[in-house]
C-alpha cells in the first residue's frame, strides 16, 4: 500500500461520520495489543485551546529528554500533521504500513476515520517507544476514541456551548462529558472559568477520587508584556504551591493573552505529572520558548500581512478578537468560512468591528455552511461584502482588495480548520517539520 492509497482509504472512513462510542476502539486496539498502555498520556479535552496545551506539553516533555508522541486534530494542510513524535510528523511510508496493518479490524469493528487515526498514532508511539505522549480529545470525552489511554495526567482548557447538538445544551451537560475523562488517582488541571461547569467538574473529581488542581487557584500570572514577535510572563504560586522556582520567568511565540493562560494551564499539567515524567525549570522555560502550533494568529505574508487563526466557535471568536485588538491591528479584510452548527452570527459579531470588508466563502467539506448564508449573517454586524466558492477565490480577491486599499490594515482569515488550511496551501504554506523551534532532535 502506497501513502497516497492509505490516505484515500483513510478518508473514505469519513463517510462513516462522528461515531461516538468505546466499543469499536476498544475491541480494535485490544486486537493490536492494546498499545496505548506502553506509554503514559496527557490526556487533554475542552471547548477551545486543546491542541496549544497539548503542543507545549509536548515541547516541555520533549525538552527534559523524553522522547514525546503529540496527537492532535483536526490537520490544517497535511494528515501527518496529526501524529508527530518529538516534533516530526509520522514518515508517509508508516502511514501507509499501518493503514494496511488495521485494514482487518477497521473492517471488523467498522472504524471512523477519527478512530482508526487514533489506532494508528497509538501503534507508532509503541513502535517508537515513546516515554509519554500528549493526547487531544477529538469530541467530548466520555465517548471519544482517546479515552482508553493510560491517563498520567488530565487537563479541561475551557467549557463553552459548541456541538451542543451531540455534547448537550448547557455548559453542565458539556462538563458532564468532558469531565469524563477525569480518573481515579490522576491529577487533573482546570482551565475552566464558568462556574456552572466548575461545579460539575468538582463533583465528578470527588466522585471518582481525582485530584483537581485549577489554574487560576495555583498559579499567579503577571506582567504579560510583548517581547518582539512573543509574549513574556511571570509564573508565581498561590497557597504554596510547588513551582520549581519561587518564580519563574516564560516567553512564548503564540499570540494573544489566552496563549498565556493556555501556556500556563500545560505548566501546571507537567508540575503535576509522577516525578520521572516531571519537567524542571530549565525545561519549562525552553519548552515554552519553542512551541509553535500553526494556524493560531499566524503572520503568513506581510505585503499585505495574511494572519490566520483557527477560531471556529464564539469563545474562540472572542479571543481572536482580543488578540487582533492587543496587537493594534484594524482596518482589516476578512476572509471567513465556517462549517454548519456553529453560532456563525457570534462570531461575526466579535470580528466585525476589527474589518473593512469581508470575503465570504465555502469550505470544501460536506459540513460547510454556504457563503451566502454567511454573509447574511454578517449582515445582521453591519459586515458587508462579497461571496466566493472556495477559500482560494476568497483569498486571492482579499488580496487584490487589500494590495489596492492599501494602508495599515491586513488580512485575516479564519472560521475553521478548512479554511485556514485550505488558505494556508493556497499561499504555498507547507506545515513545519520539526514542529519546534531550534528542533535538533527526531523520531
Amino acid at each position: 500500500m502506497t501513502y497516497a492509497e492509505a490516505s484515500a482509504f483513510l478518508y473514505s472512513l469519513e463517510r462513516r461520520g462522528v461515531r461516538l462510542g468505546l466499543d469499536r476502539i476498544v475491541g480494535a486496539l485490544r486486537e493490536h495489543g492494546d498499545p496505548q498502555e506502553e506509554f503514559p498520556s496527557v490526556l487533554v479535552a475542552g471547548t477551545n485551546g486543546k491542541g496549544s496545551v497539548c503542543a507545549f506539553v509536548a515541547s516541555m516533555l520533549q525538552t527534559a529528554g523524553l522522547r514525546t508522541g503529540l496527537y492532535t486534530s483536526p490537520h490544517l494542510i497535511d494528515f501527518r500533521e496529526r501524529i508527530r513524535i518529538d516534533g516530526r510528523m509520522i514518515p508517509p511510508e508508516t502511514v501507509a504500513a499501518l493503514t494496511d496493518a488495521i485494514g482487518g479490524s477497521v473492517a471488523r469493528w467498522e472504524l471512523s476515520f477519527f478512530e482508526a487515526t487514533t489506532l494508528i498514532a497509538f501503534l507508532w508511539f509503541r513502535e517508537r517507544g515513546v516515554d509519554a505522549a500528549a493526547v487531544e480529545v477529538g469530541l467530548g470525552g466520555r465517548l471519544d476514541a482517546t479515552r482508553p489511554v493510560r491517563a498520567a495526567g488530565t487537563v479541561i482548557t475551557t467549557i463553552s456551548l459548541d456541538h451542543t447538538k451531540i455534547l448537550g445544551g448547557t455548559r453542565s451537560e458539556i462538563a458532564a462529558e468532558k469531565g469524563a475523562i477525569l480518573r481515579e488517582g490522576v491529577p487533573a488541571a482546570l482551565g475552566v472559568s464558568s462556574a456552572e461547569a466548575m461545579a460539575v467538574l468538582r463533583r465528578r473529581a470527588v466522585e471518582v477520587g481525582a485530584p483537581v488542581s485549577e489554574r487560576r487557584r495555583a498559579l499567579r500570572v503577571r506582567e504579560i508584556v510583548a517581547a518582539g514577535e512573543g509574549t513574556r510572563f511571570l509564573l508565581s504560586p498561590r497557597g504554596g504551591w510547588p513551582l520549581p522556582e519561587a518564580e519563574l520567568s516564560a516567553t512564548i511565540f503564540l499570540e494573544g493573552r489566552h496563549q498565556v493562560a493556555n501556556a500556563s494551564l500545560a505548566v501546571l499539567a507537567a508540575l503535576l505529572l509522577p516525578p520521572r515524567l516531571r519537567p524542571d525549570a530549565r525545561a519549562i522555560q525552553d519548552g515554552l520558548s519553542r512551541a509553535r502550533w500553526p494556524g493560531r494568529l499566524q503572520r503568513l505574508g506581510s505585503r499585505p500581512p495574511i494572519y490566520c487563526d483557527v477560531a471556529h466557535n464564539a469563545e474562540g471568536a472572542r479571543s481572536l478578537a482580543r488578540g487582533i485588538a492587543q496587537r493594534g491591528l484594524k482596518d482589516l479584510t476578512l476572509v471567513i468560512g465556517m462549517v454548519e452548527g456553529k453560532d456563525a452570527r457570534s462570531v461575526l459579531a466579535s470580528l466585525a468591528p476589527h474589518a473593512r470588508e469581508a470575503h465570504f466563502c465555502t469550505p470544501r467539506t460536506d459540513r460547510a455552511l454556504r457563503g451566502e448564508d454567511l454573509a447574511l449573517a454578517g449582515a445582521e454586524s453591519g459586515l458587508n461584502g462579497t461571496t466566493h466558492e472556495t477559500p482560494s477565490d476568497a483569498i486571492d480577491a482579499a488580496l487584490r482588495s487589500a494590495g489596492e486599499r492599501g494602508g495599515s490594515g491586513g488580512v485575516l482569515v479564519t472560521g475553521s480548520f478548512y479554511t485556514v488550511g485550505e488558505a494556508m496551501a493556497h499561499l504555498g504554506y507547507t506545515p513545519p517539520d520539526p514542529l519546534w523551534a531550534d528542533d535538533r532532535g527526531g523520531a
